[in-house]
């Protein structure tokens, strides 16, 4: 895993705290101000929490309805698998640095072959059809009897689909008795449960705490978590060490963030000309 000091130059100023919101539902857990307890991805999120597949889309808000992309879903699926190295994937679109050693080790292992022989559509939302046909590639496409469902028609999924209906436990049932939707995008919350799924849904300890998930004005959470940039968050603002990253709140002036998976203590400061970002954790 590559560990980085950034040196960054003043970007646009940071919203003030006064203008953010929050949208937390009562009672959120697993950390995340906007996750419910006893929903179904409740221990799902947990679970890709406690083994650093997620650090949440900022410091408390995980966004579990939000769409995943195809780049973000091959980022979570390595960090799944432990990270492994691959040599370079061949594709000419996959522009983002966190995306570079997921991509490349989905293709080296044949879970992709990309959308063509020289893009992956980084940016595309995942379907549930893809990710079907993504994780049953990573299982090592094992048989399964057919699914029951009447809206899977294209033949790349036929057996994805059916093994995940059939797998104990299931790891979908569908979306109706007789629909899956493969076209339909994928959710962060959907997709957090069926990697769980996949793995068993292997006991959690729900973390029973979740502070407030602030949303700016413009609909964005209030710092960065698993795959933005620090760069879009202002030029009145330092990264220190931090050592704890959820007990911070923005009224005490500072909040942890998350960049490549490695927490900043997020302090503001005035009349600089840098920003300071220091590694700490992963």
């Amino acid at each position: 895993m590559r560990h980085r000091l950034l040196l960054v130059g003043l970007v646009t100023a940071v919203a003030a705290a006064a203008a953010l919101s929050p949208t937390s539902p009562a009672g959120g857990v697993a950390g995340f101000g906007d996750v419910p307890a006893g929903v179904y991805y409740t221990e799902a999120v947990q679970w890709m929490v406690d083994n650093e597949i997620t650090t949440g889309t900022s410091a408390h808000c995980f966004s579990p309805n939000d769409p995943v992309s195809r780049g973000q879903a091959a980022a979570f699926m390595w960090r799944m698998e432990g990270e492994q190295d691959a040599p370079p994937h061949p594709f000419s679109d996959v522009a983002r640095d966190y995306q570079q050693e997921p991509v490349s080790w989905m293709y080296d292992q044949g879970i992709t072959t990309g959308t063509t022989a020289t893009t992956f559509s980084p940016e595309d939302s995942l379907t549930r059809g893809q990710l079907a046909a993504l994780l049953w590639r990573l299982a090592g496409e094992p048989d399964a009897p057919p699914h029951p469902f009447n809206d899977v028609v294209r033949s790349y999924q036929q057996e994805p689909v059916s093994w995940m209906a059939a797998a104990e436990p299931p790891i979908t049932n569908g979306t109706s008795a007789v629909t899956f939707s493969p076209d339909e995008f994928v959710t962060r919350g959907q997709l957090a449960a069926v990697f769980w799924r996949y793995k068993g849904e292997p006991a959690v300890s729900v973390d029973p705490g979740g502070a407030p998930c602030r949303i700016a004005s413009d609909g964005t959470p209030s710092f960065p978590g698993d795959f933005a940039d620090p760069l879009a968050y202002g030029n009145r603002l330092a990264f220190s060490n931090c050592s704890n990253p959820h007990s911070n709140s923005i009224s005490e002036g500072c909040v942890c963030v998350l960049h490549e998976r490695r927490w900043y203590k997020l302090v503001r400061i005035y009349g600089r000309s840098s920003v300071r970002i220091n590694q700490h954790g992963k």
